[in-house]
């Protein structure tokens, strides 16, 4: 048996299954291991074309240099495909989320990986998926809509606490403003009932009428069913007369005669 066939036997047989065992047993599922193992098969490769050389004399020094070539370029494509091509995804992502682009879709495969770009791109499609849920929060808030809900992914989410805690002062001068409005509205429906009531007292002279008018624009003002106006008809403070001047109800003019008496030592008396 040549020398060089006990020797790519040793490396074939001994050296490669021990490296990759080695490498397996504390880097399996890693880039490391891949890597390692790209480098094992291209060393394996060189030390045969070496040994070649040293055996047979340095006239076989040419096929060294395409060996080289192709053992290069061979560990170069192993290395693209397990460890360049899923950072790069990994990185090109990373950039147009920079820009502000959430439409950003992680491929599958490279998400199926049991090694670190398989776990980094996992992290990274959540983040992705986080960051349009919170850009979603922002926009619903901005729209109004202050009962739109968010979760905190931890203590540490600085991001979604501060939008919570602007959501909170927006809801906050929301109620403040809210109660500004209903006391505006409270003031200006005052304000028009007093103008109209003003405005009817200047129109009328006769009591009866006066207190029709009166009474019927603020029952229908207050939307109200019905109430009446009494009036005191003398001076004495022992023996008080009250008399119905005007009653309305239900959108109606009612005439309605009565009359209250009141005396200090009986109190109130309805007398008709």
């Amino acid at each position: 048996m040549s020398s060089l066939l006990i020797f790519v036997l040793i490396m074939i047989l001994g050296v490669v299954p021990a490296s990759v065992f080695v490498y397996w047993i504390k880097y399996r599922g890693t880039i490391i291991y891949k890597t390692a193992f790209a480098i094992i098969v291209t060393n394996l490769i060189v030390a045969i074309a070496s040994f070649i050389v040293g055996l047979y004399g340095f006239k076989y020094l040419w096929l060294y240099i395409p060996v080289a070539y192709l053992v290069i370029l061979t560990g170069s494509l192993v290395i693209k495909k397990f460890v360049q091509r899923p950072i790069k995804g990994s990185i090109e992502a990373l950039q147009k989320i920079s820009k502000g682009d959430l439409e950003v879709e992680i491929n599958e495969k490279i998400k199926k990986k049991n090694d670190e770009t398989g776990q980094m791109n996992i992290v990274l499609d959540e983040m992705i998926t986080n960051l349009r849920d919170t850009a979603e929060f922002a926009r619903q808030v901005g729209e109004g809509n202050l009962d739109h809900e968010i979760e905190l992914l931890g203590d540490s989410d600085h991001l979604r606490i501060a939008l919570l805690e602007m959501k909170q002062k927006l809801q906050e001068s929301a109620k403040i403003q809210e109660e500004k409005r209903i006391e505006e509205e409270k003031r200006s429906w005052a304000n028009e009932g007093l103008a109209k009531l003003n405005e009817i007292l200047r129109k009328q002279d006769d009591v009866a009428e006066l207190s029709y008018q009166i009474l019927s624009y603020i029952i229908n003002y207050m939307n109200a069913n019905q109430g009446g106006i009494f009036i005191r008809n003398n001076e004495d403070q022992n023996n008080i007369t009250l008399e119905l001047q005007s009653f309305y109800a239900y959108n109606r003019r009612k005439y309605i005669k009565k009359v209250f008496e009141f005396r200090r030592r009986i109190g109130w008396k309805l007398c008709t």
